[in-house]
């Protein structure tokens, strides 16, 4: 009889341990989840389409492929939280899918579309869902007018864009670029249909690059608004006025299409604004800000030399003097600078002979007061009786005297970086 009980004591723990007494039959059961499109119609869909299931309690993501004749389909979950997320266009060649969002493969800007709708579910019985697909691209089409004959290549840059978008349809806001070359048609000069990510920025700048022969030059246009996913928009550029636009540029279940008009303004030559003093030509990056640098001022890690206003309030560029300073030979500097990076801002160069004057003249009657400002800052100061390297490290100045003489082999000398960036105001 003791055994009988033993027995049966045993049989009733191990019951215990394999059934925790939180879970019933119901929580394992799964439900029947129907899940259909209510603008199919209405848009220009793209199939397969994507479906993603996230459970918010295992954190797993689970990935369907619905065919165009499948739909409405029959989906069985267990009871817990998802989220839902339907795409169309997602192309592989264009679009790269992470952890909860969706990347952009290439250099800020698509060739196809992409389409989002998404819900939340909690299935305990049969339950139906509705999804409705909104685009979550800016198009964009290019059309440039009165170009010179000699044109042989536009490459046109819009910015500020997006590089992704989470399945919730929250943009990443990291301030790229979207690049691409405009393909010629007769007298005209176009590019798109493209797709943008849209960013939070409150203006969208497009720089033209026009290649004639061994000349280039760029025109630049501001455009005072945020790009907006679901709207079309068609930019036309001249160095006419009084464009005429002809035909029609509608897609079918977009927001109607936004015509812009503008006429090129030439900014820069020779592919880059020129360095003072200088025949050399420089690449201005473009970086984004809440507030716009004055001259003299410190900005982050840097200090802000100078600054030229490009548009009132909106723009600026700035000439950055790196915070870090270095003793070296002639030789060495270039290596230096070459891999010298300081937060996000790198290719740093010397001084030209007019910005070695210039900065020479401005500071070397006051290079303690100078010093006391930005060593406060964390920032090296200024070596009074030490030469600096300029011209490519091929000359060197001094805050004690006016000359800019050649740099010896032998001698080491104080080097300090300096960038001049395009600076927009968000």
């Amino acid at each position: 009889m003791k055994k009988i009980i033993l027995i049966l004591l045993l049989a009733v723990l191990a019951s215990c341990g394999k059934y925790p007494i939180s879970e019933t039959e119901d929580d394992k059961e799964s439900h029947p989840v129907t899940f259909s499109l209510s603008n199919e119609k209405d848009l220009l869909i793209t199939y397969p389409l994507s479906l993603f299931i996230f459970n918010h309690e295992t954190q797993e993501t689970e990935q369907k492929e619905i065919a165009e004749n499948d739909l409405p389909i029959q989906l069985f979950l267990q009871q817990a939280d998802y989220t839902l997320t339907l795409c169309s266009g997602l192309a592989e060649s264009v679009y790269e899918v992470s952890a909860n969002s969706i990347n952009l493969r290439q250099t800020g800007c698509a060739t196809t579309p992409l389409f989002i709708g998404n819900t939340a579910i909690h299935p305990d019985k049969e339950t139906e869902v509705n999804l409705t697909l909104n685009p979550a691209v800016a198009s964009l089409y290019f059309t440039f007018l009165s170009l010179p004959e000699t044109t042989e290549s536009v490459i046109l840059h819009v910015s500020p864009v997006s590089s992704s978008v989470s399945f919730n349809g929250d943009y990443e806001n990291d301030n790229r670029m979207c690049t691409v070359e405009c393909q010629k048609d007769g007298n005209t000069w176009t590019a798109g249909e493209i797709y943008v990510f849209p960013s939070e920025s409150t203006r969208t700048r497009l720089s033209v690059e026009v290649k004639t022969g061994t000349d280039t030059k760029v025109y630049n246009y501001t455009y005072k608004k945020a790009l907006q996913e679901g709207q079309p928009y068609r930019f036309t550029g001249s160095f006419q006025d009084g464009i005429s636009l002809e035909g029609e540029f509608e897609i079918t279940g977009w927001q109607p299409a936004i015509d812009v008009e503008f006429t090129l303004d030439e900014t820069t030559e020779g592919g880059g604004n020129q360095l003072p003093g200088t025949d050399e030509e420089e690449d201005l990056e473009t970086f984004y800000a809440v507030q716009l640098p004055e001259s003299e001022c410190i900005w982050g890690r840097f200090y802000v030399w100078k600054t030229d206003t490009v548009i009132a309030d909106e723009e600026v560029i700035a000439t950055l003097i790196s915070p870090d300073q270095w003793y070296v030979y002639a030789e060495d500097a270039s290596a230096t600078l070459a891999g010298y990076q300081e937060d996000v801002f790198d290719n740093w160069r010397t001084f030209t002979s007019d910005e070695a004057r210039t900065f020479r003249d401005q500071y070397g009657g006051d290079v303690n007061g100078f010093n006391e400002f930005v060593e406060s800052y964390g920032i090296y100061g200024l070596k009074k009786d030490g030469r600096y390297l300029c011209c490519n490290s091929d000359s060197t100045f001094s805050f004690s005297n006016d000359r800019i003489i050649k740099a010896g082999k032998t001698v080491k000398y104080y080097l300090r970086g300096v960038k001049r960036v395009r600076i927009i105001q968000k």
